[in-house]
């Protein structure tokens, strides 16, 4: 009852084997590694030595910066 106040879980109600009983769904769907396979950095090989402070970083990044232009181009279109 309290992740339904949450609004986490829905439960719904049905008769099962001849009793009453709650199905229990989540709310929130999760995402899959289908929707991360096409980012850059999921599978770069410079993975290891990038980072905020290092010489390589996603701020200067062409592979992920080329990505993103062309995600947002894509949804732009899409809308």
């Amino acid at each position: 009852m309290r992740l339904e106040r949450k609004k986490l879980i829905v439960r719904k109600k049905e008769l099962s084997e001849g009793r009453w009983t709650y199905r229990v769904f989540a709310r929130r769907k999760y995402s899959t590694v289908d929707s991360i396979a096409p980012i850059p950095c999921a599978f770069c090989d410079l993975e290891q030595r990038c980072g905020h402070t290092a010489l390589i970083n996603p701020s200067r990044c062409d592979k992920l910066t080329e990505w993103l232009v062309k995600t947002v181009g894509e949804q732009a279109g899409a809308a």
